[in-house]
């Protein structure tokens, strides 16, 4: 899957990291932004292990630092404490779009950074929390090559299952005006 691949694994693990206050995106996005392994663990010592105070904007004195790698990481704080902000608030689309900008930013190749936006412009189209966007996308998607899932069932959404075969399909809440929508034209 593309999203095992590494700006789209930042992308998720910040997402998630931003809702749920886990520190493990945010050390990725410090790597990702191109601060060194060491430089890390001394920021991470410097929150008293608790690295995911830099999405609320806390900048910890780090006089040890480089100037570099302190910009990066005061970049990094004042952009998530934003993030952060519209998440409360519960707008989720502005909190993947400043997300999506920080990372694509750092992506160097242009083709890349124009898939990039537009797989993370896709992820607004999906519907819940940034923790329930992330773990949608990070879900494996079956396969249908071991026996339990050729004979079990796959509980997914209409739109999850774009792209797989099934032998059998039923859809839940197929009903007139609900699916399809009154609002889509194909129909007609």
């Amino acid at each position: 899957s593309i999203w095992t691949r590494t700006p789209y694994v930042q992308f998720v693990g910040l997402m998630q990291s931003v809702q749920t206050g886990d520190s493990a995106g945010v050390e990725q996005a410090l790597s990702f932004a191109g601060i060194e392994h060491d430089q890390i663990e001394v920021i991470t010592e410097s929150t008293g292990g608790k690295l995911f105070r830099l999405l609320d904007g806390e900048i910890p004195s780090c006089q040890e630092l480089p100037a570099d790698a302190t910009k990066k990481m005061k970049d990094f704080c004042s952009q998530a404490k934003g993030w952060r902000t519209q998440v409360t608030r519960g707008n989720y689309d502005l909190a993947i779009t400043g997300i999506a900008c920080w990372i694509g930013e750092r992506i160097s190749s242009p083709d890349d950074r124009e898939l990039f936006e537009r797989l993370s412009s896709n992820v607004k189209k999906l519907s819940g929390s940034l923790a329930q966007r992330a773990n949608a996308l990070s879900t494996p998607r079956p396969t249908g090559d071991t026996e339990d899932e050729k004979n079990g069932v796959a509980l997914m959404t209409m739109h999850g299952s774009k792209g797989l075969e099934f032998e059998n399909v039923w859809i839940l809440a197929a009903e007139d005006g609900v699916i399809p929508s009154p609002k889509n034209t194909v129909y007609d």
